[in-house]
């Protein structure tokens, strides 16, 4: 999870407990947290037996102060926290498994291991996403609203040899930005330590369309509404989850989700190699979740806004209706501009499961040999709730929604092995 929106002081004695504290980890919880200009980070984990931590500043080991257990109806699960440092104040990133090592990739395009104890640096420079550029337009452009904390890359997976990044993107030969998904081959590399990524090496893959001009009104990129999860298939298949950016009728006047000729609000399989692209479905908000399961099934999760979070299965050709219908309303209470009927969501695909009130759904993955009572499970994360839900499917519907409140905002979920990194 990487968040930055909680409380100060609750954040800092979650730094104090960071450097009392480590622990053989079997489920990790990482947290990035910045206070005002300073950059402070944080993590949190699910795991075994904790150990001393010997400051420069002690000639005896302290003892830890033990983070309470979390407790599930089938598993009981301990925690950790594993810094990791952030130069400017924002939230995202993702997290990604090379063998035995677990990576983060931060909102900022930094790369750490954060297998051990301590996040390691790498020597992978991220792909330009032109935020010198995007800087200078602002500096010329004083009338334009960017929320710089918004700004951020994405997602990031690991398929045969290759790094593969999505992320919001500033064309300066244009002053528009766009969704980029971008790949760098990985030389062999085995292990986190032996990767060495330029930002040259980067090739764009995929770009969406039509590439967007910042608005005038409100703020100049919704870039928390970008979505850009995405998954990679055995085939190489890259099924990338393209948010619109609040252009959606209500906050711009279209709605990009449900304009054939514009690549936002959609699900996209896109060719590794080429870049050819085909829409698979349309009708989508923000997505920030999406998951290939092991039955090849592909299942998204969805901001609403007010009410009306999504888990959504994803068929060829299907339109999820946003924002035409929406179990939720506007933050103002207020129906959705464009809807079609009240509270309801007919005509279109509808959802498998809605969350109401809004848990702000994060994120999405399967469990996969980490524990009988689990393995099978969807695990989501979420933001305004602090809660993991673990689903489980049955015969196409959901059969339980398991509620595991963690006290932190969840940004991402990802399994390493026998932990759940977040």
């Amino acid at each position: 999870v990487f968040t930055l929106d909680g409380t100060k002081d609750r954040y800092l004695d979650n730094m104090q407990a960071s450097q009392r504290t480590k622990a053989t980890m079997k489920v990790k919880l990482t947290t990035l947290i910045a206070v005002s200009a300073i950059a402070i980070a944080t993590g949190v984990v699910i795991s075994g037996t904790s150990l001393p931590l010997i400051s420069s500043e002690e000639t005896e080991p302290e003892k830890p102060e033990a983070l309470p257990q979390i407790e599930t109806i089938f598993v009981a699960l301990d925690q950790e926290v594993v810094p990791v440092p952030v130069e400017r104040s924002g939230n995202g990133g993702a997290l990604v498994s090379l063998g035995d090592d677990l990576i983060v990739m931060t909102h900022e395009g930094g790369f750490f291991d954060v297998t051990g104890d301590t996040a390691q640096p790498l020597t992978i420079a991220p792909p330009d996403n032109g935020w010198d550029d995007m800087l200078a337009f602002e500096a010329a452009n004083p009338a334009y609203n960017f929320a710089h904390f918004y700004f951020r890359y994405n997602d990031v997976d690991i398929f045969e040899d290759q790094m593969i990044v999505s992320f919001t993107q500033w064309v300066a030969d244009q002053d528009c930005y766009r969704t980029t998904v971008a790949a760098a081959d990985l030389s062999g590399a085995q292990t986190a330590g032996d990767m060495t990524v330029s930002q040259d090496d980067w090739r764009i893959i995929f770009a969406t369309e039509p590439c967007l001009e910042p608005q005038s009104v409100g703020r100049a990129i919704n870039g928390h509404m970008a979505g850009g999860r995405f998954r990679v298939a055995q085939d190489g298949t890259i099924y990338l989850a393209a948010g619109d950016y609040a252009i959606d009728g209500t906050y711009a006047p279209v709605a990009l989700s449900q304009d054939p000729n514009a690549t936002y609000g959609k699900i996209l399989a896109i060719d590794l190699e080429t870049g050819a692209f085909e829409t698979v479905s349309q009708g989508h908000s923000n997505m920030q979740g999406i998951v290939i399961d092991k039955q090849n099934t592909i299942y998204a999760v969805a901001h609403g806004r007010r009410g009306g979070d999504e888990l959504n299965r994803i068929e060829v050709g299907k339109d999820y209706g946003w924002p035409q219908v929406s179990l939720g309303t506007r933050y103002n209470r207020l129906p959705l501009q464009s809807a079609i009927e009240y509270g309801r969501h007919p005509i279109f695909e509808a959802p498998i499961y809605s969350w109401l009130p809004s848990v702000a759904i994060s994120s999405l993955t399967q469990i996969d040999e980490f524990h009988p009572a689990w393995d099978g499970d969807l695990l989501a994360g979420s933001l305004r709730a602090q809660t993991l839900f673990r689903i489980r499917m049955r015969d196409g519907r959901v059969l339980f929604n398991e509620r595991i409140e963690l006290d932190s905002r969840i940004r991402y979920v990802h399994q390493h092995g026998d932990y759940i990194a977040l």
